[in-house]
């Protein structure tokens, strides 16, 4: 009892920063738990959230205020920085979860629909065929079973309890297969046939899919060279250069040639239509940017979808970040100093 009242106040104050947000938001993320297989309620999962962003944020303020800069606009970016890391952070983690979790059930489907058809055929009625045809390899598809058949047993219909798994369930192709089955049960059909000749069309369609993202390989790999390596070695040359033309401006053209020419230098000197620090401002924003783009596109190439590629973006950012900053400080002076 203790411990319950303790956790109350806590909870009320998870419950009273979600409800700053949106009706629609909060539905949008209770829906995207059920799908990651999160069993938290979605007004405290996001009240952690709102705070664990504010503590980070004020972390990063806290240390550009001492450690780098004392401009308030810059401790203020610093500050919203460390918010949407740690808010971008946690999107990402959840769409993986939701990823992760629909490819697991899809792939132990079929086997799935297997049992559940052979549980048909001995005469076992559809709903107790579904509750008999999990298995605890099947993982979340399991849980998903034993979570609609206890629910419903006895209450609803075998449709309506494969209808209640589709909601819970984010695949398009355990979708397309309730409606087949609900389909098949108001036409009078062969349930069996019909399960059975499902997981057989799952079955190709995955094969077909894993020989697609196989041969599309190739297609990734020189996208990531292409934003990981390629794009940080031209960013690193283009501020090298923008670096020397602005050494070169500090210099008055002839004053080098003064004791061979018998002059004092002539005066000129070359202006370079962009700063140093805009130049690698502007190339850390190519960078990350470019990076985000890259990630959803090989998420669009592999599953269909550009939020499962997010998760890449920050391995492909950390490596364009070491190739630039090797080229530029460490390649680029070898060879000037050569």
């Amino acid at each position: 009892m203790a411990s319950e009242k303790t956790a109350s106040p806590v909870s009320g104050a998870y419950h009273l920063i979600s409800s700053a947000f949106p009706r629609s938001s909060r539905a949008t993320l209770r829906q995207m738990l059920i799908y990651a297989g999160v069993k938290m309620e979605a007004d405290i999962w996001l009240g952690q959230i709102v705070l664990a962003s504010i503590a980070v944020g004020a972390l990063f303020a806290v240390a550009a205020w001492g450690f780098l800069f004392k401009e308030p606009s810059l401790v203020a970016a610093a500050f919203a920085l460390g918010v949407a890391t740690v808010a971008v952070s946690a999107y990402v983690q959840l769409t993986t979860q939701i990823d992760e979790r629909r490819t697991r059930i899809e792939r132990v489907l079929p086997d799935a629909l297997h049992i559940m058809a052979a549980n048909v055929r001995t005469g076992m009625p559809p709903m107790i065929a579904l509750r008999m045809s999990a298995r605890p390899e099947f993982g979340p598809l399991e849980e998903e079973i034993k979570y609609v058949t206890t629910k419903s047993l006895g209450t609803e219909s075998f449709t309506d309890a494969m209808n209640e798994m589709s909601k819970r369930i984010p695949s398009e192709i355990f979708a397309r297969t309730i409606s087949l089955v609900a389909a098949s049960l108001k036409a009078g059909g062969r349930l069996a046939q019909l399960l059975e000749s499902v997981a057989e069309d799952i079955r190709e369609t995955q094969d077909l899919k894993s020989e697609l993202v196989t041969n599309s390989n190739l297609y990734i790999l020189f996208i990531a060279f292409t934003v990981a390596l390629g794009t940080p070695l031209l960013l690193a040359v283009s501020a090298h250069f923008v670096l020397m033309v602005a050494n070169l401006q500090k210099t008055p053209i002839g004053a080098s040639l003064g004791d061979e020419a018998g002059v004092s230098g002539i005066g000129m000197v070359i202006s370079t239509p962009f700063s140093v620090d805009f130049v690698q401002t502007a190339g850390y924003v190519v960078l990350i940017v470019g990076n985000i783009m890259a990630a959803a596109l090989v998420g669009a190439i592999r599953e269909g979808r550009e939020a499962s590629g997010l998760k890449y973006a920050p391995i492909l950012i950390v490596i364009s970040f070491a190739a630039y900053f090797v080229v530029k400080n460490l390649v680029l002076q070898f060879l000037q100093s050569a």
